[in-house]
């Protein structure tokens, strides 16, 4: 679903940069500057500018289905978030994520649940960037109207706040006007006729309503005029319209109550701390907030906001109601007037910005940024304007802009860290030192606005992320991700049956390559943003490499094998069983997954006084196997574990669908401290290739999309699928920890490269599937359609490189650079650093010439070609016994 964003016109420039948010996605613009075009005229505006933009290719004959968010403004009464937008706003972390999401990204899943639910016929979906809101997980049919809106209950002092939607009680549902900030008797009133909701500024829009509001949007000519959705468009709605048009006087209007409705506004410095407070659960009584911000030798009391302070060593004291906002500028702020800088000799900030300095903005929790400076009426610091300016020997005159206090400059522009905490508690203080105001003076200054304009955000968000580096304890946060899957998907206890085991059940299953995508599916991203992966299973030498065997035993014991390891141990207590929180030992999956199979204590439903109780005189023996060197980037750990889960639960009455296994395969690998994603064991349980995709949430359970197997299947084609072991192994936990922790930190850049992957995987997922079309004796087509996969198959591996310059060692470089010409595309699977490559060769001819260059003269002794071919079966069982 794509999104139209109105933003301030500083932030359009930079929005995808330092959100991560996806151009293709995304749109933005902000409302003409110097005209006022109102909600509606904006909504009309973004509309026409969306579809104008030949990148975004956005269609407006019929409406193409959106979200439309309205996140323009000044944000007067926000100072501290002013220049990025209150969309852009840093939220508190939850669910015991190590940082926050952005107020954009709390908005998001509601919107999308309303959309996905919404009759065709309903095109946009528009709502007001300031505000969160949240709703109960079942959301009311929606109807076939014109025009459906949402509202919760509230109580009449906050009704006289806001719009108010009233429904005559006998029809509930049907708009009969609506009021804007009815008095509380006003309300009393309507009470006995009608039910009274809150607007919270969720609107769906059908075709003919969206016409409709761009014909009252505009004059004669086409041109946008100041309109409102709200206060114009919603009060001419209904069966008995406050202000009627006739224009409008036939649009079928729907009211929904929205379930457990929660409405949190974030348009002032108050409501910020407030709604936060609401948003989290947790008690903030002094109402502090900081937030990219040095104050560890900085004094709090009530009502401080403090934001974007690089480090430092101040001594400063904040009163109640005291705020204090530095931005970092572009280099173009010393196109100012020229002024005389500090004779200090300091050096510069620490954290000086690319080249303008900051902007030094105090500011009170409580003012309006409104007003002529010589008011009594204007509040700056909590105090009125002209005390302000007595108290520090300034008029008015001296201050230019000063007919508003947007747009007087007020705020010095410095770069030198003694001068910054000199002139701050200068401007904080009620009886500052006379001898600063000419410094004052001296220094560039700029305005509110000019702030806004002249913000450096690509240097502000590179300070938030290095502040958050400098905070970040990977132990820490990996293991609240592990609290977190638990907690949020609790396993059932089972009660394995060991009676049932009258003979050996064997599984078997195959290993995967990841051809697009790979890397979205990995916690925590895949839980931010949802995930999509293109994969496909494959045999080797026509047999499933992935074994694990489960065999009845007569003594009262569990014994633990593996083939390609030539190990082997006996279990006989739980203290052996549960010893497998960490990597290295051959049998750290077998353990996990009996524990998971209820035979450790704390995932079994029956209580026992021993694990030889448990065993009742019997035992059992679990025999696995790997046909592929460890460290392969085949997904072949997550597949085992996934084969051994299954196994277990065929073996012992278990039930496990294939969704549950890969489900507990997950879990799995958290207990095992060694993260990974959920692709490599759907890519191995599930046959032949498939698109993988989630959404956002803990609950990753992609949807399966089987795809064409032409590619890896017809005669022609077949051969020119090669897989290639390099003798160079790798664990990919190290690759992963990395990445995982720019996860953690929501680099934009990461995130702007998984979103690209992520839409990459759907592409590819298409055209594999366009395949389907192609005439199996057409051998012109199919080189083209093998070529063209290559291609794909190459973007993948480029994109893998940028996520991780690391994945492609210079040994590996060195044995690519030998066959690279005779590839369509290849790649390292998985993580990359070693284990494997999989190539497509242009041509039968050209793999042979591959096989005789890596063949002749090999890069290790272990390096080898394996012959590959799609597996049509998946995750089997079976009653072979091994030797």
């Amino acid at each position: 679903m794509r999104k139209l964003l109105s933003l301030p016109p500083s932030l359009v420039p930079h929005f995808h940069e330092v959100s991560g948010l996806s151009r293709v996605e995304y749109f933005c613009t902000s409302d003409p500057v110097g005209h006022r075009v109102g909600s509606g005229g904006g909504t009309v505006h973004l509309l026409r500018a969306a579809a104008a933009d030949a990148g975004f290719h956005f269609q407006t004959s019929p409406t193409e289905r959106c979200i439309i968010l309205h996140a323009g403004g000044q944000s007067r009464r926000l100072p501290a978030y002013a220049s990025v937008g209150k969309i852009l706003t840093p939220m508190p972390p939850l669910g015991g994520e190590p940082f926050g999401k952005c107020l954009l990204e709390l908005q998001l899943p509601l919107l999308e649940r309303i959309m996905a639910q919404a009759p065709d016929a309903l095109r946009c979906l528009i709502v007001s960037g300031d505000v969160c809101i949240s709703a109960a997980d079942a959301l009311p049919p929606i109807p076939e109207a014109d025009v459906v809106c949402y509202g919760i209950p509230a109580s009449p002092e906050r009704l006289s706040h806001h719009g108010v939607y009233a429904m005559p009680k006998s029809h509930p549902l049907n708009l009969d006007f609506m009021l804007q900030k009815p008095s509380l008797e006003e309300q009393a009133r309507k009470a006995d006729s009608h039910n009274l909701l809150l607007d919270v500024g969720l609107w769906l829009l059908s075709e003919r309503a969206l016409r409709l509001l761009e014909k009252k949007s505009t004059d004669a000519q086409g041109a946008i005029h100041s309109y409102d959705l709200y206060g114009q468009f919603g009060t001419a709605l209904g069966m008995h319209p406050t202000a009627p048009d006739a224009d409008l006087s036939d649009l079928s209007v729907v009211i929904l109550p929205l379930p457990e409705g929660r409405f949190l506004h974030f348009g002032t410095s108050r409501d910020l701390l407030t709604s936060t407070v609401l948003l989290t659960s947790q008690p903030n009584p002094d109402l502090h907030w900081v937030e990219n911000s040095d104050v560890t030798s900085w004094t709090l009391s009530r009502e401080n906001i403090v934001t974007g302070v690089p480090a430092n060593s101040w001594p400063i004291c904040l009163r109640r109601g005291q705020c204090v906002d530095m931005t970092p500028l572009t280099a173009d702020v010393n196109t100012l007037p020229d002024s005389s800088s500090s004779k200090d000799d300091s050096a510069p900030c620490r954290s000086a910005s690319s080249g303008g300095g900051f902007a030094l903005r105090p500011y009170g929790f409580d003012d309006a940024f409104r007003g002529p400076l010589d008011s009594d009426e204007t509040s700056y610091l909590g105090i009125p304007m002209p005390r302000w300016l007595r108290a520090h020997a300034l008029m008015s005159s001296e201050i230019e802009g000063a007919g508003d206090m947007q747009s007087a400059r007020l705020f010095p522009v410095l770069t030198d860290e003694v001068q910054m905490c000199r002139l701050l508690q200068w401007m904080l203080s009620e009886t500052p030192d006379p001898a600063l105001k000419q410094e004052y003076l001296s220094c560039r200054r700029l305005s509110a606005d000019e702030i806004s304009n002249k913000a450096d955000l690509c240097a502000l968000t590179a300070q938030r992320m290095a502040r958050r580096r400098s905070s970040f304890h990977s132990e820490v946060a990996f293991a609240q991700l592990r609290q977190q899957l638990f907690d949020l998907n609790p396993l059932p206890l089972m009660q394995p049956d060991l009676a049932g085991l009258d003979r050996p059940v064997q599984g078997s299953a195959p290993l995967r390559i990841d051809i697009s995508g790979g890397w979205t599916d990995t916690p925590p991203a895949c839980y931010y943003y949802g995930g999509a992966v293109v994969n496909f299973a494959f045999d080797i030498d026509g047999q499933a490499p992935i074994r694990c065997t489960i065999r009845p035993l007569s003594a009262p014991l569990i014994r633990l094998r593996s083939i390609d390891l030539q190990a082997e141990e006996e279990v006989t207590t739980w203290t052996q069983l549960s010893d497998f929180a960490h990597l290295g030992s051959p049998f750290t999956i077998s353990k996990a997954a009996l524990a998971l199979a209820g035979w450790l204590p704390r995932f079994a439903a029956v209580r026992h006084a021993s694990l030889q109780h448990q065993l009742c005189g019997r035992g059992f023996e679990v025999i696995t196997e790997s046909r592929v060197p460890a460290g392969s980037g085949l997904g072949t750990s997550s597949i085992l574990a996934a084969t051994v889960l299954g196994t277990v639960s065929q073996a012992f009455g278990l039930g496990w669908s294939r969704e549950e296994v890969c489900h507990r395969t997950l879990v799995l690998e958290q207990m095992l401290t060694a993260g990974g994603g959920w692709q490599d064991q759907w890519g191995g349980v599930l046959p032949a290739a498939k698109l993988l995709s989630t959404s956002s949430g803990t609950d990753q359970r992609p949807q399966v999309r089987p795809l064409c197997d032409l590619l890896w299947t017809h005669p022609h084609l077949a051969p020119c699928h090669l897989l290639y072991f390099t003798g160079i192994t790798r664990t990919a936990r190290q690759i992963l920890g990395e990445i995982v922790k720019e996860m953690f930190l929501r680099v934009p850049a990461q995130r702007a490269q998984l979103e690209t992957m992520r839409r990459r995987a759907t592409e590819m997922a298409a055209f594999v599937d366009e395949c389907a079309s192609l005439s199996s004796a057409d051998n012109s087509a199919l080189d083209l359609a093998l070529e063209h996969y290559g291609h794909l198959v190459a973007q993948n591996w480029d994109d893998n490189q940028r996520l991780d310059a690391g994945c492609n060692p210079p040994a590996v470089r060195a044995i690519i650079g030998r066959v690279s010409h005779l590839c369509h595309g290849l790649k390292l699977p998985g993580a990359g650093g070693g284990g494997f490559i999989y190539m497509v060769a242009k041509n039968t001819k050209a793999a042979g010439e591959i096989r005789r260059i890596l063949t002749d003269n090999p890069p290790a002794p272990s390096a080898r070609f394996y012959e590959m071919s799609l597996s049509s079966g998946g995750l089997t069982f079976s009653s072979d016994d091994p030797a």
